[in-house]
């Protein structure tokens, strides 16, 4: 019986739990994983095990090669071609940005978006049902999300009016969103304003410039690095007294006060199936780009007594989760 061991792989703080089997056969099947930002190392274990349910095994009879951004986003072409030349069959790339980069660099490899944030908008695709190039994967949209975030604000706070937006400007989705809020946010009786923070200094900045411009909450738009440093944006919302909102679940968990968006958690083990599909042959210009159909809704009632911020009764049964 050979001999298994477990390991881990770090890099910059990142984790990611994976099997390599000691005195195995050469292995030929090689597949790359290209990991834009830490804070999902969760979401990557459940990728990994959906994929060995389907018959593919790191160490066994596949050979998973990491590539690490570390939110440099000028890394991402050069890592890309580190995979081609180890002779990858795929590439399964975080996020739109990872994809839609990635794509443009290897020669028609296929690649396989993990959790894209509207891959049409962000010109990655031109369709979802028939994607017709080398770019599937799972996907959730920026426009409903959107929409609800803002309306989740106004529900938790009433009496808000002016909100301050904070995006990545490193994101292919920067002009999008900053078009999408100022569209959205009147309808629901907001003035918003758009802060940018590529990096944690100038996230920490934005929330100072965000503290005394006295504005009445924050709405986080979605996006790798920002998952990163939930920490730091619950911290700062706490700190400066400002309910911050966010579009993913995670986010509450660790702080936030609040967030509505697709479950981004399930889109990892669901992309599994398409590298499955890949490795036995399958043409990727034929695999429609999924969309997450799991939405929720995110309280944390301990932020919320700290921010001094009443979540109606009404409000808590809506809500998904509660962080008591």
């Amino acid at each position: 019986m050979q001999r298994r061991e477990w390991f881990k792989l770090i890099t910059g703080g990142f984790t990611l739990a994976a099997w390599r089997s000691a005195g195995s056969a050469e292995i030929v099947r090689k597949i790359g994983l290209l990991i834009i930002n830490a804070g999902y190392e969760n979401e990557w274990d459940a990728l990994l095990k959906r994929l060995a349910g389907l018959g593919w095994e790191d160490g066994k009879n596949i050979k998973i090669i990491y590539k690490y951004a570390q939110n440099d986003m000028s890394r991402i072409p050069q890592l890309a071609q580190e995979l081609v030349a180890e002779k990858v069959e795929l590439i399964a790339a975080q996020s739109t940005i990872g994809a839609l980069i990635a794509s443009k660099v290897v020669g028609g490899l296929p690649i396989v978006g993990v959790g894209m944030f509207d891959p049409i908008a962000s010109g990655a695709v031109t369709n979802l049902a028939k994607p017709g190039g080398y770019i599937t994967g799972t996907s959730y949209l920026a426009n409903d999300i959107t929409l609800k975030t803002l309306e989740l604000v106004r529900l938790v706070l009433p009496e808000a009016k002016n909100i301050a937006i904070l995006i990545n400007p490193n994101g292919t989705m920067r002009n999008y969103l900053v078009d999408l809020f100022d569209q959205q946010s009147p309808s629901l009786g907001f003035q918003n304003t758009n802060f940018f923070a590529g990096t944690e200094s100038e996230i920490t900045d934005a929330f100072g410039k965000m503290a005394v411009g006295q504005f009445d909450a924050t709405v986080i738009c979605q996006n790798p690095f920002y998952a990163q440093q939930r920490l730091q944006l619950a911290d700062l919302g706490i700190r400066h007294k400002l309910p911050t909102f966010a579009q993913w679940g995670r986010y509450v968990e660790d702080g936030v006060l609040a967030s509505y968006g697709n479950d981004i958690t399930s889109t990892y083990p669901e992309t599994a199936k398409f590298i499955d599909q890949i490795l036995r042959g399958g043409s990727i210009a034929n695999m429609p780009i999924e969309q997450s159909s799991t939405f929720e809704m995110a309280i944390n009632l301990k932020t919320a007594d700290k921010l001094g911020v009443t979540i109606s009764s009404e409000l808590k049964l809506r809500a998904n989760k509660l962080i008591q």
